[in-house]
């Protein structure tokens, strides 16, 4: 049957709703929407992100610092999201080598995060300039940490093109984004036998000349694996002091380095490992890594970028290391349990920071060191 043109028309019409309708299905569809609030992240990509509309997502200068603070070995650089967006070079830093238990089956390495931006070494006290990295070989008679006027305590420094002898605080100037040191013992299947003990020391006193029973008094001190898997410590800034930058000239005013170095802050070396060997016929041999990421000034410094202002980002990554066990060594087999653990937490930490309570974090699980 053929419809009439009057039919066809009021068929139309009865298809096509009213303004009425229309505003009314829109404004259930905004509801429906507001309450769904943004997407969540897609497992895997490694961001954090906040599940509010209204909120806006950490900035990456907040999470590329959240990635490095983590693990600096990942070969990314980042800088710290301060109150400050002042252009910077990101820079990181690295060394390389080996250290041996002593003649009494002690050994160990100590390691200076500041100093660890020159390249210059030294183990005498009082000399210029500071040293990043002292460590035992198989002559050590001791049973404490190396300290800079030990017997047999070997010096290093990292692959910075930056000398402390020829700086001023004028021509290059250092802040102290992440630096970690990692240790594994690589003496042969059958000889190896010891205890490994990591350390941040908390209010970043100095390692030098401490013993195991002094170490383990803290509560930050834990047992590492020895037989061949990475133990990592990693730095972790305590005040807004270590988020400041630093040259020569506010680093040391006198003569006496190494006294300086041993005695307070921010010279002193505290990160480290401590290997008590379970018999001395068997030196304990551990390949250590050392990485440093800095921003740097100053009128030598060249290839500045942006390092955008998140002071609300950097509240919610430091309140992720707020307790004492998450500044433990970590075994890096295991490390992304921990990691899991540790931006699970910085999502109420985040919520917490930006006045909300609906916080969704993605992580990409295959994080390894």
């Amino acid at each position: 049957m053929t419809k009439t043109k009057s039919q066809k028309a009021r068929a139309r019409g009865a298809q096509k709703p009213s303004k009425a309708k229309r505003s009314a299905q829109s404004a259930r569809d905004k509801a429906i929407a507001s309450k769904r609030g943004m997407k969540r992240p897609r497992p895997g990509n490694g961001s954090l992100m906040l599940n509010r509309r209204s909120e806006p997502p950490l900035s990456k200068c907040a999470r590329e610092y959240k990635r490095v603070l983590e693990n600096p070995f990942s070969g990314n650089v980042a800088c710290v999201p301060s109150a400050f967006n002042t252009p910077s070079l990101k820079q990181s830093f690295r060394a390389f080598g080996t250290f041996q238990t002593g003649t009494n089956g002690f050994g160990g390495i100590v390691v200076s995060p500041l100093s660890t931006c020159f390249n210059d070494t030294n183990t005498t006290v009082g000399t210029d300039p500071s040293t990043a990295i002292l460590y035992t070989n198989s002559t050590y008679t001791l049973t404490t940490l190396p300290a800079y006027n030990s017997t047999n305590a070997q010096a290093a420094s990292t692959n910075s093109p930056y000398s402390y002898s020829s700086a001023t605080n004028a021509t290059v100037q250092f802040k102290l984004v992440s630096c970690g040191i990692r240790v594994r013992n690589v003496t042969a299947q059958l000889n190896r036998g010891a205890t490994t003990i990591g350390i941040e020391t908390p209010q970043h006193t100095d390692l030098q000349q401490k013993g195991i029973s002094g170490i383990t008094l803290w509560d930050q001190a834990g047992l590492g694996d020895s037989d061949g898997r990475w133990n990592v410590i990693t730095y972790h800034p305590n005040d807004q002091f270590e988020l400041s930058y630093f040259g020569k000239g506010n680093w040391i005013n006198n003569a006496n380095i190494g006294v300086d170095q041993y005695y307070g802050q921010p010279l002193t070396h505290f990160l480290g490992f401590a290997v008590q060997a379970t018999t001395t016929a068997n030196t304990q041999t551990y390949e250590y890594e050392v990485v440093t990421v800095a921003e740097i000034i100053g009128t030598q410094v060249h290839g500045l970028s942006p390092s955008p202002s998140d002071p609300a980002g950097l509240a919610a990554v430091q309140n992720t290391y707020a307790d004492a066990r998450s500044r433990k060594p970590q075994v890096a087999d295991d490390s992304w349990f921990n990691s899991h653990n540790v931006l699970m937490g910085a999502g109420a930490m985040a919520a917490s920071v930006f006045g909300g309570n609906r916080v969704r974090i993605g992580y990409n699980n295959r994080h390894q060191l």
